[in-house]
């Protein structure tokens, strides 16, 4: 056996496809980049003001953890 595979039954974790439309309902556009790092999503995005971010949300509640303007 090489490793283990561990199953959280209680895990309630906000599908991508919700984040992304809760995004998009806030006025974001172009969100590309969707990934996971560190236990956390992290999307890249271009705000309503028209400033292009990275955004690092909450897998469990879907809250906004940081906004980094400067991710390129």
């Amino acid at each position: 056996m090489i490793g283990t595979i561990y199953v959280y039954e209680n895990m309630d974790c906000k599908k991508p496809s919700n984040v992304i439309s809760r995004m998009k309902e806030l006025g974001y556009t172009n969100i590309q980049g969707f990934d996971v790092e560190y236990g956390q999503y992290e999307v890249e995005a271009t705000t309503p003001a028209a400033d292009e971010v990275e955004l690092e949300i909450d897998p469990i509640t879907g809250a906004v953890l940081d906004i980094d303007e400067n991710w390129f």
